[in-house]
């Protein structure tokens, strides 16, 4: 939530507190101004200047309203800190303001949708287990509009004036003179109610970022990923005459893969490939871009470094405390052009489209096949089930990505196109596999809908995730402002964006490795891959 100063007017802090903000204890912040003062609110709109914001430490709560909020472009943090710990520099609204007018992308977001049903959104904000406010959303938004309004009202109340001004034939008159004081008086107010403006339209904008996705109706209503419903198995579960082993004890037998010495040139959980798997590698990436292109999916090679802001309009938050996402430092990018590694090609095939508008529906919809690297700073948790290849900062991936007309027909229809391609896929492999729709707690914030596969893997003792499919309807292109031109509505509509996991290189081997087995520890390759395989490793 926004911070208020004390040096706002009391007819700004009443328009604010009339948004509702302060009456969420949960947002009650750490102001930052030059008086470093802190603002109260009783029950009759009146307001002091306290440490204490309705209860709440204030410091501590400006940390949890940075965590929730942490929106399009902005840091973590809006400044430094002094040394009794209260952040210095200008007032955090017109910060948040000025970034806002700065940035190259500006959010879509439909705030008439979710005043129609608030209800709705409410509960799927349970659901979905994140922290949101719909209320303060539609809340700042109604204010935003009767801010525009009573700006209207006075641009109209000053060009009667003008209009009165040239008018005037007598230009040496006491009455000239004061209509002449009257005009500046208005635009003065308009200028003043202008930053207002823009400063509810940051907070409204930052309130709507935080809501998720709506969710389809036969999506498993929990927060537990055990509740995910299991629509059904593939292929049989692969018998051994002997006790089958772990990839990562394969891979010690057989120089398959070298943790040591990518821990010792990088970090934890970076590899070197050999040998076959590095050719098994060439081979999965070479076979899933030819399978899938025969399919209709247009093959394309993506940048792995992306701007923060294409990553948080596509529903990853690289500055959050809990984000995946490594930074690029600010030495080498920084403001609207901060950049970070990409966690998957989604997000530069979505940027790709950014701020484009399609001139007829026939141009849709748009499906690709894209090769690129993917990194993942915050990989998971130990133990035996995610040593070696399983849980890897950096993994090469192919990805699929579909830009389709905004209609919910039209994009569940290629969502389940697309899982049916992940299917096949993983069936030509030879692999055991369960097909999954996730409860809504596994859902990320822009997914509509969210298939899992998760491969039986001998060595692990059980299935692990291999992709996903998703459905994400306009979450993304509200973000990115991508729309068409609709042949009915004759209007701009948001196309609906779906993505899906078409091979996560590592995991495949893990299941491949596993799968095909052999008692020396060495494991043979799948049929359909041996063309695709170099030299003698077959």
């Amino acid at each position: 939530m926004p911070c208020v100063t004390a040096s706002m007017t009391v007819s700004k802090f009443q328009l604010l507190v009339r948004c509702g903000w302060l009456q969420q204890q949960r947002v009650a912040a750490q102001c930052c101004g030059y008086s470093y003062h802190h603002i109260t609110l009783d029950n009759k709109w009146n307001f002091s200047g306290k440490r204490r914001w309705n209860g709440v430490e204030s410091e501590s709560g400006c940390r949890r309203w940075i965590r929730s909020c942490n929106t399009w472009g902005r840091s973590s943090r809006f400044g430094d800190k002094s040394d009794d710990g209260r952040c210095k520099g200008s007032n955090v609204l017109r910060t948040q303001t000025r970034q806002l007018e700065g940035f190259v992308l500006k959010p879509y977001l439909d705030f008439k949708h979710w005043k129609t049903d608030i209800d709705y959104h409410k509960q799927n904000i349970i659901d979905r287990n994140v922290i949101a406010d719909v209320e303060a959303a539609t809340q700042t938004y109604d204010s935003y509009l009767n801010q525009k309004q009573k700006i209207e009202r006075f641009r109209h109340e000053r060009n009667i004036l003008n209009k009165k001004i040239g008018q005037e034939k007598d230009k040496t008159t006491e009455s000239f003179k004061q209509l002449i004081e009257q005009s500046k008086q208005y635009k003065e107010s308009v200028h003043q109610e202008e930053k207002l403006l823009g400063e509810l339209e940051t907070a409204m904008l930052s309130f709507g970022w935080d809501i998720p996705n709506s969710t389809h109706p036969d999506v498993p209503r929990s927060t537990n990923e055990e509740d995910a419903t299991i629509l059904k198995w593939v292929g049989e579960k692969k018998e051994f005459p002997f006790k089958p082993m772990s990839h990562v004890d394969m891979i010690e037998l057989h120089n398959f893969a070298n943790f040591k010495t990518g821990a010792m040139v990088t970090g934890s959980r970076f590899y070197f490939l050999h040998n076959k798997a590095a050719l098994l590698e060439l081979a999965l990436v070479n076979y899933a871009m030819d399978f899938m292109s025969k399919r209709g999916y247009e093959p394309v090679i993506v940048p792995d470094l992306v701007k923060t802001s294409i990553a948080e309009a596509c529903g990853f938050r690289p500055r959050d405390d809990s984000s995946q996402t490594y930074l690029l430092n600010e030495k080498h990018a920084s403001g609207p052009d901060a950049m970070c590694l990409s966690g998957t090609a989604e997000v530069p095939l979505a940027g790709m489209w950014m701020n484009h508008t399609f001139l007829s529906e026939d141009d849709l919809p748009k499906k690709y096949v894209a090769f690129g690297k993917a990194f993942r700073c915050e990989a998971g948790g130990t133990g035996s089930v995610t040593r070696g290849l399983y849980r890897v900062h950096q993994f090469t991936k192919v990805e699929l990505f579909s830009l389709c007309k905004g209609d919910l027909d039209v994009s569940n229809e290629i969502h389940a196109s697309i899982l049916q391609d992940e299917i096949d896929f993983f069936t030509s492999l030879g692999l055991h596999f369960k097909v999954l729709d996730m409860p809504t707690g596994d859902l990320g914030a822009p997914a509509y809908r969210k298939f899992d596969i998760e491969a039986w893997m001998p060595g692990r003792g059980s299935c692990g995730e291999i992709s996903s499919a998703s459905n994400c309807t306009d979450y993304q292109s509200r973000r990115l402002n991508i729309r068409y031109k609709d042949a009915n509505e004759k209007t701009n509509m948001f196309v609906h964006t779906l993505n899906g996991t078409a091979c996560a290189v590592p995991r495949m081997i893990v299941a491949i490795m596993e799968t095909y087995q052999r008692e020396d520890g060495d494991f043979d390759v799948p049929q359909v891959l041996l063309p695709f395989m170099a030299g003698s490793h077959k």
